[in-house]
């Protein structure tokens, strides 16, 4: 591994703009696409909807009995998706007078939901099944079973397919497909899943303490180990270029240009005391943002710098990171309930 950069320049402070709350464990951050509103989700259930430029309430959900565990607005910004531990798709119109739409799935839990990015459709993973929604709520696809559970779910950046992950690899659907167009095996179980915005490569996240890599047109795979931890947290730069990776105190960040990071050493950013929670990389911008159960948030500018740009504290454990559609704010949910909201460091 290489060693941290010596002589680093001094973090900056993380600038709050506001201070909110839900009644308990922050399960879910989501944005609207316009950058205005932010939705968190209770790990009991409960959703409530903020304004962004001043942290009011403008509305509350009932959520999803025994918990809520998955949201995503659709593109357009109309409708808020959730799922949740009662076994239901929910969509809710996010104006307008109308009641919820509510999608049965046969199943206990909906682990994953998420749009299409053309907002045609919407996915959710439920038990060992993925299933596919117009937005009105009609369904479209009921995909063959997985073998197991579906741990995470991603869509290709052009949204032609849907990944779905669990124990043996990767699964490809296709919209009126009912069997999977293409497989990435792998002996082992996939917790997280990211395609690269430039859809070149695939990273997961695992439960052996690793990352795997399949390059998304020839299947050829790369496999790293040695973490300390399981990895959750997978987190790509707009350019594709670099993979941030958790299950350790320090960001891992692989180099994946050209023939990408086989051979190589990955850059270690060194801070956290206790193990990362969270990584956001901005959409557009240059800013990554980790988060540790610690309650220390930093940003970082990979392959520039090797020590932060700029940190804050938050009480308890960050359990969830989220930059708005437009780069500008990092919202930050923590295991005590409190949502906070900072400027993007300059």
């Amino acid at each position: 591994m290489p060693r941290i950069a010596a002589g680093a320049t001094r973090a900056g402070t993380l600038v709050e703009r506001w201070c909110g709350a839900i009644d308990d464990h922050v399960i879910d951050l989501a944005w609207a696409p316009d950058s205005h509103a932010l939705a968190a989700a209770s790990v009991s259930g409960p959703i409530r909807l903020f304004a962004a430029g001043d942290g009011s309430v403008r509305t509350d959900l009932v959520g999803h009995g025994l918990g809520t565990c998955s949201m995503a607005f659709s593109p357009d910004g109309r409708t808020l998706a959730s799922g949740g531990q009662d076994g239901c798709v929910r969509l809710w119109p996010v104006t307008g007078p109308e009641r919820a739409v509510e999608l049965g799935t046969g199943t206990d839990w909906v682990a994953r939901v998420g749009w299409a990015p053309s907002g045609q459709y919407l996915a959710a993973a439920a038990g060992k099944q993925l299933r596919l929604w117009d937005p009105q709520g009609g369904q479209i696809d009921a995909f063959t079973p997985m073998a197991s559970t579906i741990a995470d779910i991603g869509w290709r950046p052009s949204g032609s397919e849907i990944l779905a992950a669990g124990y043996g690899g990767l699964a490809a659907f296709r919209h009126s497909e009912t069997e999977p167009v293409r497989r990435y095996q792998w002996k082992g179980s996939v917790l997280a899943l990211a395609w690269s915005p430039d859809a070149n490569w695939i990273a997961t996240g695992n439960q052996d303490s690793s990352v795997h890599l399949w390059q998304s047109q020839s299947g050829k795979d790369l496999h790293m180990s040695g973490y300390a931890l399981k990895v959750r947290e997978l987190a790509w730069s707009p350019d594709s270029r670099w993979l941030a990776t958790g299950g350790a105190r320090e960001v891992v960040v692989w180099d994946c240009s050209g023939t990408g990071p086989a051979g190589s050493d990955p850059l270690m950013l060194a801070l956290h005391e206790v193990p990362i929670t969270q990584l956001a990389w901005q959409r557009r911008g240059r800013v990554l943002a980790s988060g540790c159960g610690g309650g220390l948030v930093a940003a970082w500018r990979p392959g520039k710098h090797r020590s932060p740009i700029a940190i804050a504290r938050v009480p308890g454990g960050v359990a969830r990171l989220a930059w708005s559609a437009d780069d500008r704010l990092l919202a930050v949910g923590a295991d005590d309930g409190s949502i906070r909201l900072f400027a993007a460091p300059g």
